[in-house]
């Protein structure tokens, strides 16, 4: 099942967590909010665009973090990063292919400070 839904507009401000109502409590998380424009119809219209995550029960920072991860980084392509990382410390692959890890690494660390704010803000627990 897609939780994460990317570049989405609406003509007002999204709240950053709203709750689904739903059996499961899930909660969308709308993060990346950028003020912007879009043309709807020949009409250029004022907004913001945005992208969602739909996070499962419980509502902590760990488990948004978590969510995030596994859309945007399934597990078997963490691992191949992982992998690659340590064979070029190995010395097996050429020095290039840490790079990807790495990034992995910052935009991770991004994420959770992101996430971290988001749930401080709004006295969401971290753990």
């Amino acid at each position: 099942m897609q939780r994460l839904y990317k570049n989405l507009f609406l003509s007002q401000r999204p709240e950053t967590f709203i709750s689904q109502g739903d059996t499961e409590n899930n909660v969308v998380y709308n993060h990346n909010i950028v003020a912007g424009q879009e043309t709807q119809e020949g009409e250029i219209i004022e907004g913001f665009h945005y992208d969602c995550l739909i996070v499962p029960y419980p509502l902590t920072a760990n488990n948004i973090l978590a969510t995030m991860l596994s859309e945007l980084y399934p597990v078997d392509m963490e691992q191949k990063l992982q992998n690659d990382y340590n064979a070029v410390a190995l010395l097996i692959e050429p020095t290039e292919k840490k790079q990807a890890y790495i990034d992995y690494l910052t935009a991770r660390k991004a994420l959770r400070q992101m996430i971290d704010a988001d749930c401080t803000t709004l006295n969401i627990p971290l753990g």
